[in-house]
């Protein structure tokens, strides 16, 4: 059985989060340095997870300004 990657476990805790409501359209995501910290990875990992979410439309990334929840955040499937 294949274990599945880091930054898509990281991902599918941001994503559960975001559809539960317990993370809020503008709220702001940690930074991918305190993540890093907090999930014992490099922050490319976390970086990664945070460019699924963004494709996926959940989070916004700003350079300058960090990452926020969409402003919009699709409904759950």
């Amino acid at each position: 059985m294949d274990e599945i990657p880091l930054y898509q476990q990281i991902a599918e805790s941001i994503r559960r989060e975001i559809l539960e409501g317990r993370l809020k359209a503008g709220d702001r995501l940690p930074s991918v340095r305190l993540l890093s910290t907090r999930w014992n990875c490099t922050p490319g990992t976390i970086q990664r997870a945070y460019n699924e979410l963004a494709r996926e439309g959940l989070v916004v990334s700003r350079a300058g300004q960090g990452t926020r929840v969409a402003g919009i955040v699709p409904p759950a499937q």
